[in-house]
């Protein structure tokens, strides 16, 4: 799971954070571990107040989900907010869902 703050609220920039990430888990010996199922976390939506920026982020981000080699199937990005609850239910139901095709994934081999 790659969680990003998408507010962005100590001046990082998500759609950075989210490259950077990928790039270190490919890095990471031969980058076999981008092979398995992954999800995408965009937390502290409850921050923005301009939906146009939100909006192009979630897009950028979306891009960056399709331009890696990341094994994303069910969800590009998921959105939440931890502090207030939203999108929890959501996330906890895609993990699960995640999780069981990553364990179908790896007894098929």
């Amino acid at each position: 799971m790659y969680i990003v703050d998408i507010a962005g609220v100590d001046g990082r920039c998500p759609v950075n954070d989210l490259k950077i990430l990928v790039d270190e888990i490919a890095n990471y010996g031969d980058g076999h571990l981008l092979e398995r199922p992954a999800l995408v976390v965009a937390n502290k939506i409850d921050l923005f107040e301009d939906a146009e920026e939100y909006s192009e982020i979630l897009l950028q981000l979306h891009q960056v989900v399709e331009d890696t080699e990341l094994n994303v199937d069910i969800n590009d990005v998921v959105e939440i907010s931890a502090a207030c609850g939203n999108g929890l239910q959501q996330l906890s139901r895609i993990i699960r869902q995640t999780v069981k095709r990553g364990h179908r994934d790896y007894h098929s081999i």
